[in-house]
């Protein structure tokens, strides 16, 4: 008696797992109908692909991934769907634009693109997660976005910044004084707290973001095979792609999908 319950469980559980792949899969399609591109004012426009052109090889092996049996290991989590749901919303509402830079005087991309270079450095020092490298280099695109920054305190922002995102996503952050350190003393504890205060106020505590770290992890998930050394390679293009400003007009989740199908 007890064998056939879990049998009629298994048949169960299994055709819900059917059902939610399908919904999955007809949502993927849906979103490969269009191509999100956040313009120059920071609007999100996407661009429809025509319907007579044939699909990719590339995007017709991620149906076949995303049709297979383990593809969607995170199925028979109910809120799977909700939270990528959520993850898509969420990275409309944050887009910048690549060119925010033209409203700085003092500072240019070149610069920022050496700060992004040295924070990258920090966290593999200190071995920061992927996400808390990416949500710093958000939050101090969003703050020059805002606030004109002399060059002789992008650094300050820059370790500020990685030292916000310390905080909101390890489990043992570093303290203000081994970010103080990795300055070379340039800085003190006091500067750092005076503008974490500063970069807060003006981003108004909004500081959860659907990076495209984030959106890899899921991506990666995902897939039926898959393999370490993909996962890292396309961790280290997602890398690339922080410092290079332009890529702001992608959403996060186009690089992602990007970086682990360049990758495979």
């Amino acid at each position: 008696m007890a064998h056939t319950s879990a049998s009629e469980f298994y048949r169960n559980f299994r055709m819900k797992q059917s059902a939610r792949r399908e919904e999955l899969l007809k949502e993927m399609k849906l979103n490969l109908s269009v191509m999100p591109i956040v313009e120059d004012d920071g609007t999100v426009t996407e661009i429809e692909m025509a319907d007579s052109m044939p699909p990719k090889p590339a995007v017709t092996r991620w149906l076949e991934l995303s049709n297979s049996d383990t593809a969607l290991d995170d199925e028979s989590d109910p809120y799977a769907l909700e939270a990528q749901r959520h993850m898509r919303e969420l990275e409309k509402g944050q887009s910048l634009s690549g060119n925010y830079m033209e409203m700085q005087t003092d500072v240019n991309a070149q610069m920022r693109t050496i700060l992004v270079d040295w924070i990258v450095d920090v966290a593999q020092e200190y071995s920061l997660s992927d996400e808390t490298l990416h949500l710093a280099v958000h939050y101090i695109d969003s703050f020059l976005s805002l606030v004109p920054v002399r060059r002789s305190k992008l650094q300050l922002v820059g370790v500020t910044c990685l030292f916000i995102a310390a905080k909101y996503e390890e489990t043992n952050a570093p303290s203000v004084s081994e970010f103080v350190y990795i300055t070379d003393n340039a800085y003190q504890s006091a500067d750092v707290l005076k503008m974490e205060g500063l970069i807060l106020s003006t981003l108004r505590f909004k500081l959860s973001i659907a990076t495209s770290s984030s959106f890899l992890t899921r991506f990666y998930n995902q897939l039926s095979e898959p393999a370490v050394t993909e996962r890292d390679l396309a961790r280290y293009y997602l890398e690339l792609a922080l410092q290079d400003l332009p890529c702001l007009r992608f959403l996060p989740s186009v690089l992602a999908a990007s970086a682990l199908c360049l990758a495979r």
